[in-house]
Order: structure tokens, then sequence, then C-alpha cells
């Protein structure tokens, strides 16, 4: 210590020899004329520390800076000051050129000089630290309050402030009643890196930033998924700082443990913390709980069940509730034991909880015995839940007691496994005769599937083999389809072989209802050997299901093979099947192969006929649309149907539809399906303004859809665009003197130009029709248009502006409305009402 002191003083002796001072020596001046100059100069003494001016009338020494000024006692003390100042002036800029070259430690090396200075800056930082930790001690003291949010503060090196200091920022944030996501993450990063950068900084953290940062990370949210990794390293942190977690702390920290995998030292730890953290009343409850699930999933049921008693067998309230993990514990552990010992603890389960016993509690007993392999017992407390509320229903705990010679409540918190034994599982599963069907257990596989229990639901369908109930395709359709949407390839084959055989059943029947020997069907993929009874035949919805699953793995071949054996099951294709193929050959076969098989589809074969749906048209119309479109590439083929058989085609099919069913709604179409519709009548090849005038004015008694503000701005684009491409044709025919690539630039760039002032005319037009047409309406209506009469105001003004545009490509203007009735014709409305 001493030496660092000597070499300190040593560094400012040095520093004092080898600085120059600024003088300005003034001789012969009066003492009351010099205190007048250092008055004016700002300076009260003979020294000033703002810029290091002295004034002598003695001789200075030898490594002052002198500046002779020769006064003249007659000059105004104004004159004097000015004269003065600018001798100042002038000494300081010639002191700024000679400091550039300064040495303060001449005659030391450099290395030396850097071996001085970083000792100085490393004792400074010493002393600085010893302080802040004396003011951290003084902060745990009784009666010690924190003023203001909590805040870091210790001595860091220059080029490590940056740690401390972003740092301190997102701690100041995460204090804020409006802190962030982003917030936490912040904080979260730079305290690891400032943990990292900075060796000190745990010892030096108070507890306040502790309970800041504790309090920022354990928050349980979705946006927090490292919160328990956080926890552990934080209570990890404290402790290696000698800090002492709090009891709640305590418990979030064992807890921690567990969910990041280090189970074995969670189970010690709370061994160890069972006196003292275990006895805290604050966090009793979540203390034993945390126990009696840790032991429960560790696999010690013993453990669980008597940590379980402790905590219900103390004063305060109870939830019985915590025998659920214990229950399951004991299921997990299988043989006789455990299933008699799970099953005895749920029995005294069913009767703490009395009427506050609830669905989820009986799902989850009942999937967990399911799950397990044990398919009686699970039926036994499905049972149960279906005759919760039934005051005269024998349930489970009704015919132990009664089998038992039971009077009142079970005392003991689980049965024993020679009075579990004595009880036969024949009578506990017994079931009453109102839910010996197949409707009671297609309940209960629906109830499970949306549960997401696909294994236990396929239990209960080998339950209902087992008791000779055949399953109804629906239910065995939803674990085939739960199992195909997994990434488990054992599931995936189970859901095939399933389907297949469902498959094959099908087929079986339907040649036995033709007379014909039962046969069986050879498939090109293997069948399961399934131990089970009869399979239910395959319904329409269990081709629909593998089909989805052949179309996402991309087995087209099989797709095709489905195709095939729907029609040998004598199904009719459902709008769902129909549209897979369609949407196949569009992407695969082009858009000729889309109207082959739609025609397939729909056409009459046998005694069935498909219907299509809207997004069958859907489909059709994108073919249009890929056919009108000049970019496309003719190699896959040409749609066959124009824009007016396919509009028919749809009229015909809906109103077979309302046939049908004259209570149909019309809302079927989608706006999508409309403005394709509309962009496909005045789009490319077709220009069919005549039925596109048709088709806007019968969509809204057939579909009841209306033209819209994007539908008038298509209309116009495309009209503009038609124009822009006769003009481009007739460039085209004229010879050109450019070379080829300016030409096809100022062709662009021309027709860029003329386009939009052909849109522009074209939107010109169609508003002086909509203005006028609303001056008519404002002349003779009395009231507001509803929002009907809106939308038929709309139709009528795209209406009149179409016929503007028809009427100048015909050369009779007169035969607009006669084209219009033979286009409509064409098109199956010839009743339709068009607004003249």
């Amino acid at each position: 210590m001493l030496l660092r002191s000597l070499q300190r003083a040593q560094v400012h002796t040095q520093l004092r020899k080898c600085r120059p001072s600024l003088s300005v020596l003034v001789p012969g001046l009066s003492h009351r004329r010099a205190f007048h100059i250092r008055t004016l100069l700002g300076q009260s003494s003979k020294k000033s520390d703002d810029d290091g001016i002295r004034i002598f009338n003695q001789t200075l020494g030898p490594n002052d800076k002198k500046l002779y000024i020769e006064p003249d006692e007659n000059l105004p003390l104004e004159d004097l000051e000015a004269q003065l100042k600018d001798a100042i002036a002038k000494l300081k800029k010639e002191e700024a050129r000679e400091n550039r070259n300064f040495d303060p430690l001449p005659g030391l090396s450099a290395d030396q000089k850097k071996t001085l200075i970083e000792g100085l800056e490393a004792l400074k930082l010493e002393e600085d630290q010893k302080l802040r930790i004396a003011e951290e001690r003084a902060s745990r003291l009784p009666g010690h309050k924190e003023k203001g949010p909590a805040f870091l503060k210790i001595p860091v090196l220059r080029r490590l402030r940056p740690f401390l200091d972003n740092f301190n920022k997102y701690l100041v944030e995460a204090q804020s009643p409006d802190a962030t996501v982003r917030t936490r993450k912040e904080l979260w990063r730079w305290y690891t890196r400032s943990k990292q950068n900075l060796p000190p900084f745990l010892f030096l953290v108070p507890m306040s930033v502790w309970h800041v940062l504790w309090n920022s990370m354990s928050g349980a949210s979705l946006s927090n998924p490292d919160r328990w990794a956080h926890i552990r390293t934080l209570a990890e942190d404290v402790i290696a700082a000698g800090h002492e977690l709090s009891p709640q702390q305590k418990v979030n920290y064992i807890e921690s443990l567990h969910e990041t995998g280090a189970k074995d030292k969670a189970i010690e730890i709370w061994g160890n913390e069972v006196v003292v953290v275990g006895m805290d009343m604050k966090v009793f409850q979540g203390f034993w709980v945390l126990g009696v699930r840790m032991f429960s999933e560790q696999g010690d049921p013993e453990r669980a069940e008597k940590t379980a008693h402790m905590l219900l067998g103390s004063k305060g309230k109870k939830d019985y509730r915590i025998l659920l993990p214990v229950i399951q514990a004991w299921i997990d552990k299988g043989g006789p034991k455990g299933y008699n010992k799970a099953w005895g603890i749920y029995l005294q389960l069913k009767e703490k909880l009395g009427s506050t016993i609830t669905m989820d509690d009986y799902d989850r007993i009942s999937t967990a015995f399911l799950k397990s392999g044990k398919r009686d017992l699970g039926l036994a407390v499905f049972k149960d839940m279906m005759l919760t509320g039934d005051p005269n229903a024998s349930d489970s705990l009704v015919l132990y007691k009664k089998a038992m010679a039971i009077v009142g409540n079970i005392q003991s918190l689980s049965l024993d496994v020679s009075d579990a034994e004595k009880v036969s599982m024949e009578l506990m599963t017994a079931l009453p005769q109102k839910f010996q069907n197949k409707f009671f257990y297609g309940s209960w596989m629906k109830k499970l599937i949306g549960m997401g229990e696909i294994d236990a639901a396929a239990s209960v369908a080998d339950l209902m083999w087992e008791k000779n109930l055949q399953p109804a395709p629906k239910y065995i359709n939803g674990i085939i389809a739960a199992w195909l949407r997994t990434s488990d390839a054992a599931n995936q084959k189970k859901a095939e072989d399933m389907a297949w055989n469902m498959i094959k059943e099908r087929l079986n029947f339907v040649r036995a209802r033709r007379t014909e020997s039962e046969v069986s069907v050879s498939l090109s993929i293997p069948s399961a050997q399934d131990k089970s009874p009869k399979f239910p035949c395959a319904s329409a919805e269990t081709f629909c299901v593998l089909l989805d699953f052949y179309a996402e793995q991309g087995r087209h071949e099989m797709a095709e093979k489905l195709q095939e054996f729907l029609s040998r099951c004598e199904y009719n294709p459902t709008p769902e099947f129909m549209n897979h193929f369609l949407y196949s050959a569009i992407r695969h076969g082009g858009i000729t192969e889309v109207w082959d098989r739609y025609k397939e589809f729909t056409l009459t074969s046998g005694q069935w006929r498909a219907q299509p749906n809207m997004l069958t048209f859907q489909s059709l119309w994108d073919c249009m649309a890929m056919k009108l479109d000049p970019t496309r590439a003719r190699a896959d083929g040409d749609f066959p149907v124009d824009c007016r058989q396919l509009f028919a085609e749809m009229v015909e099919w809906w109103q077979a539809i309302r046939r049908k069913s004259p209570k149909q709604r019309k809302h079927f179409m989608t706006r999508r399906l409309y403005n394709d519709i509309v962009r496909c009548f005045v789009t490319g090849e077709s220009e069919d303004y005549l039925g596109c005038v048709v088709a806007l004015n019968c969509m809204p008694a057939l579909f009841g859809i209306y033209p819209d503000e994007s539908t008038a701005q298509t209309v116009l684009e495309k009209i503009a665009q038609a124009e822009d491409r006769e003009d481009e044709a007739r460039r085209l025919s004229q010879p050109s003197r450019l070379p080829v690539t300016r030409q096809a630039r100022a062709r662009a760039i021309q027709s860029r130009r003329e386009r939009r002032a052909k849109l522009s005319e074209a939107s010109r037009a169609f508003a002086e029709i909509e203005a006028s047409r609303v001056s008519y309406l404002n002349s003779t209506m009395t009231h507001e248009l509803s929002e009907e009469e809106q939308s038929k105001e709309k139709l009528f003004v795209l209406s009149e502006f179409l016929r503007v545009v028809i009427g100048q490509m015909l050369e009779d203007p007169a035969q607009v409305e006669s084209e219009i009735k033979k286009a409509a014709w064409e098109m199956e409305v010839p009743s339709i009402e068009l607004p003249t």
C-alpha cells in the first residue's frame, strides 16, 4: 500500500515539474491597475482557475511561458484591457501548438508509462469496490430503504462500461409498469454478458437488483418459454454471491431444477428443506404439492402417497385433487398392486370430492387406465361420469360399499390391496342396460378424439370388439385421420391398415349383396394382421381421409387406386373427393385434363352422380383464367369451353340444386369467385362484354352478390388493356428504323403511357355515367337509398358503361340489346331481367 502511494506521489510531482504555466509579464504595472485588469478578466486572485493566466510584476521562472507587454500608463483602462486580451489570445494559440507534443512523463518508456497508469487505475478501482461492498452491507441493515428504482453502481474499467450501462438501462425499464417482452429479453442478455465480462459483478449486485431480476424472469407466460432455466440460473447466482433465498424463491428454485431435468437434485434439496421451508405456512401448500408431483413423475408412488397424506392431514383448506398425480403414478407402476392402489385412491377421491368432481377429473383417470391397457377400469370410470347426477344410479363407489358392507365413509386414504381384490372387477365394470350399446361407446370415443387422446380412443374400439359391438365407421375414421396427421410412421401404418381393412369389408359387403360368394380382395398394400373381429365397412369419408393423406405425401398412384376402389365400393364421390382430383390435375396434368375429370365425375355412371360445390367451380374458373392468360405456355393443353359455356354449366347445376331444395341459401358464392368470373369475361382472348353484362345482372338473382368498387376497377383496367393491345398491333405492323433493343424499349415506354391514358379516358367515361345517374336520382328520389338499392345502382352504372363500350364495337349500336339477349340464351338465363 505504501509503495503504491509513493508511486502516485511520484507521478504527480513529475507532472507538476514538466507542465509549463501560462504567464503574462507586465513590468512597471501598479498594483491598483493590475488588480483592475484581473477584475475585468474575471480573476479574483493572482491565479485563475478558468484560463490559467497569471499576471506578475516580477521575473518568472525558467519553465514559465512569458509574454512582455509595455503598457502606457496614460492609456485608458479599456484600451489596456483590449491590448492585454489580444496578447493573451496569441499566447494561448502558441501554447496549444506546443501541447500537441507535450509529454507528461519524460524519461519513461512507453511500457513503463502504461504500467504506471494501469497501476493507478487498478488502485482506484480496488478502493471504489471496497467502498461499494461496504455500502451493500449497510443496505442490508434493518431500517434501510432504497430510494427510487434499483440501480447497479459499481466501478469498472472504461472499456467495460457499456456492459454495465446497458444492464442498468434495461434494469430501470423492467421496473416500469409498461415493461415489454423485449425489455425482459434484453435485461437477461445484458445480465449474462455483464456476468461473463465483469468478474466481481455477482458479488456487487445488491438484493434490490436481485429482486428486480427475479420478478422479471419468473413471470409465467407464453412469451417467457425459458422461465425455469432463468430462475435456476438466478437462484444459483444468488447462492454463489453469498445471499439467502427466500422460502418462495427456494420453492421456485426446486421446481426449476425439476423442470430443467435435474430431477434427482430437486428431490434431494426438497428433502433437505422439509424442516425449514416445509413448515413455513406461506409456502406450505406449494412446497408439499411440488413434492407430490415430483415423486409421482419420478415413479415413486409410495413417497408421493405419503407426501399427499402429509398435506391432506394438515390444518387448513384441503384439495383432494392432489391425489390425481398419485393415481397416475400407481397406474404407471402397473401390476396388480399398482392398479388396485390406483383404483382404491380413485374411490377415495370420488367420495371426498362428491358432487364437485368434474368431467376433467373423470377424463384424466379413465384415459390413464385406457393408456395402460386396463380398459375395464377405464370403462368403469367413464360409466361413473355418465351416471353423474343420477341419485338412484349404482356407480363404482356404491357398488364397492355394497360389496364390502361398508356403512358411511371410507376412512383410509387408499384401500388395501387385499380389500380391493375381494371386489370382482366384473361387478365394478358392469354397465347398466341403457349403456350396453354402440352409441354409449361412440360418445366416449368422440370425446377422447376431441381431447386428442387417440390411443385411448383406439382402446375403446378394442373394448367394443371384445364385447362383440361394432364401432360406427365415423369414429374409426376419426382415429384414422388423427393417426395419419401425426409424424409417427408406426401410427400412420396402423391407420392405413385399418382404412384398407375397412375398404375390404365394404367390397365384401357389396359382393355379398350381389349374391356372389364373399371373397378376399387383393390389394396393392399389405393388410394389417389384426386379431380384432370384423372391421366396420368403409364409408365415403374413409376414402377422403386416405386421399388427403396420399395427396400430402405425393403418392398419386395410391390416389388413383382409391378412385378405382371408390367405384367398386359403389359410392358416389363426394365433392371433396372430386375437388382433390381437379386441383391435382391442375398441378400435374394440365387444364384439359381438369375438364375431362370433371365430366368423368359428374356424368351419370350407373346409379350415381357427383354433386359439385363452390370449390369445384372455383377450380374450373381458375382453369379458364389460365386459358386466357397470354403469358401461359400452351404445352399443357387448352380448356375446351369458353366463358359462356362454363357459366351455363354453373347455372344449370345451381338450378338443379334449387329444384331439389327450394330453401337452399343463395349466398354460396365467394367474392373471389365472383371477381374471377367477371375478370375472365373481360380478359384477353375472351373480351366478351356481352356475356359480362349478362353475368353481372343474373348473379344477384342467383347467388345474391353484387359488384363492388374492385369489380368496376377490374373492368376499367381490362378495357384499357384491350385498347392498348389494338394500338400495339398497329405499331407492330409498321416498319421501324430503330435497332431491335431500342425499338422494344421505346415501344414499352410508349405502351405504358398510352395504357395510362386509356385507363384515364375509361375512368372519365365511367365517372360521367355515374354522375349522370346520381343527378337523376337526386331529382327523383325522396328518401335515402338502402344498402341493397346502392348495390343495384352500382350494377346499373357498370352495366350502362359496358353498353357504351359494346355500342362502339358494333357496327349498329341499336343491336346492343338484341346481342345481350342472345348471350343470355347461350348462358342458360333467358328470363333474366336486364336494366335498361
